[in-house]
């Protein structure tokens, strides 16, 4: 959700920075390079540390990152802190294990189904929410504690 609410801020934040159309479209690809990666080294790290600490680390990172990229006073500090957002994102593999580790098999699909549903429900309404709250003056910051 964190990531869905700054959507509509971005392109005036990317502005206020420096950048242009093409500055906003490189600091989204950094986010989803990053959250690729991620996914990469988080599954094998909760297999071999389990899947809490993950999660856990994964959240924190995920607040650094949105606390960083709402302080950041260039575009390459916010395209810095963005990638290590995406870095802390990729939870849905860990997620997915996790899932798979507590539950019965025949209960797997339908939950494993969710993660997918949620995150469609959060980048539904996430925009909504983060230009509502633009709109409300709200500081900067407030996306930071979204993930926890």
């Amino acid at each position: 959700l964190g990531s869905a609410l700054t959507v509509p801020v971005m392109p005036f934040l990317v502005e206020a920075l420096g950048g242009d159309a093409s500055s906003l479209g490189l600091l989204f690809s950094t986010f989803a390079v990053a959250q690729i990666g991620a996914g990469l080294w988080m599954g094998a790290a909760s297999d071999r540390l389990g899947r809490r600490p993950i999660l856990l680390v994964s959240l924190a990172g995920s607040a650094v990152g949105m606390l960083g990229s709402a302080q950041a006073p260039t575009f390459r500090a916010l395209l810095g802190w963005r990638f290590l957002l995406g870095a802390f994102s990729g939870t849905s593999a860990t997620a997915n294990a996790y899932i798979a580790d507590i539950t019965a098999p025949s209960e797997r699909p339908k939950l494993m189904s969710w993660i997918g549903v949620i995150a469609s429900l959060c980048f539904m309404f996430g925009p909504g929410v983060g230009a509502g709250l633009s709109e409300l003056d709200v500081p900067r910051v407030l996306p930071a504690g979204n993930p926890l």
